[in-house]
């Protein structure tokens, strides 16, 4: 089962609010803010296959993600 996961930026509450009031929350479906830092990237973070969200984040202030059955996950 595919499923999809809502990323908030920190700094746009209003958009999480906007997101938790239209959507229930259900195993498909979750939404939650932005947990990473402001601190700098370790090499053994930048070694590990990562979805970037920083630039939907940074444009829209939220990024929308697919998780596949088989855990990939890709940007929709």
């Amino acid at each position: 089962m595919t499923r999809i996961l809502y990323v908030v930026a920190r700094n746009r509450p209003d958009v999480y609010t906007a997101l938790r009031e239209t959507f229930v929350e259900s195993a498909r479906l979750g939404i939650v803010l932005d947990r990473r830092g402001d601190q700098p990237v370790s090499a053994a973070m930048t070694e590990r296959r990562r979805l970037t969200v920083d630039e939907p984040l940074r444009t829209r202030g939220w990024a929308r993600v697919r998780i596949d059955a088989d855990g990939q996950a890709a940007l929709a």
